[in-house]
């Protein structure tokens, strides 16, 4: 969209930024199963404020500016919502595993540990249940992943475990942004 659009009516940019975010929001709500979860003013601004940061530095990027990361709580938030759709990207891609668990450790600023089972509708593993994989990776550029500013590789994540189904996850997690 900024090659395309960039250079002419910045409304045009910002509809299509909007366009991206709403098919993005409803594209996960229906593959998720869960559209009252994802049309609450709350999580839809969430979806929205994580497609604002990544299209902004999308634009800083092109212009070679350097990319901004947004404070702890917000970048933290925004990893949440990465780690929950983890399960959805999965089943997305045909790599759905619902007996096998991921455990997330995303450091810096923002960072945590997430514990998934990587299909969507599965129970929701126990804090002690063993991870068949661990993947460790700093929170903003495994967001970055997420929106596929960053592949797989570049990510730079240590794994511990099954290191295919780490490849599967990494894979998944940059599935359903938008390439344009």
């Amino acid at each position: 969209y900024i090659a395309r659009l960039g250079a002419g009516d910045p409304g045009l940019l910002v509809a299509a930024l909007a366009d991206v975010h709403a098919r993005l929001a409803d594209g996960l709500a229906r593959a998720a199963g869960t559209a009252d979860d994802l049309s609450t003013p709350l999580a839809r601004a969430l979806v929205k404020l994580f497609e604002h940061w990544m299209h902004a530095d999308d634009v800083r990027l092109a212009l070679g500016r350097p990319s901004e990361v947004p404070d702890g709580g917000t970048l933290g938030t925004m990893c949440t919502l990465a780690a929950d759709v983890l399960p959805v990207a999965m089943a997305a891609t045909g790599r759905a595993r619902p007996d096998a668990v991921a455990r997330l450790v995303l450091t810096g600023r923002g960072g945590g540990v997430w514990l998934r089972r990587l299909a969507p509708g599965a129970p929701a593993p126990v804090d002690d249940e063993p991870a068949a994989v661990t993947i460790v990776a700093e929170a903003h550029r495994f967001c970055r992943l997420f929106h596929a500013q960053l592949t797989p590789a570049e990510l730079d994540a240590h794994v511990e475990g099954d290191a295919r189904l780490a490849a599967d996850v990494l894979t998944a997690a940059g599935a359903l942004a938008e390439r344009t």
